[in-house]
């Protein structure tokens, strides 16, 4: 897996490559991280503590929803690998006043 452009949003994947995403630091959120390639219902929820990996066939979009336990100071940060080595990328937030709910935006494009 490479970085697009040095993006950690814009992800180059190899045909066969796995992609896996983890939630490596958070602070006030609930225990649910909810997953959506493509705008379908997969990878789906899946509890924050556990990675979620899957592969691709074409350039991609993917959403990360993560949801905060209160009102104001929570923070996380997402790590993703590809199972071929390569860059890692990180993305980091912190919760605005009030925000129930972050999502973050992936593109993963299908490389060479």
């Amino acid at each position: 897996m490479k970085k697009k452009e040095g993006s950690n949003l814009k992800l180059i994947v190899d045909p066969n490559e796995a992609v896996t995403l983890e939630i490596i630091k958070s602070i006030k959120l609930v225990d649910k991280v909810s997953y959506s390639l493509n705008g379908g219902d997969t990878p789906g929820d899946l509890p924050k503590s556990q990675p979620c990996t899957f592969g691709i066939d074409a350039t991609s979009d993917l959403a990360v929803t993560v949801f905060f336990a209160e009102n104001d100071g929570a923070s996380f940060t997402i790590q993703v690998k590809g199972s071929n080595g390569g860059d890692v990328a990180t993305f980091s937030d912190t919760q605005a006043t009030d925000e129930a709910f972050q999502t973050v935006g992936y593109t993963l494009f299908l490389g060479a």
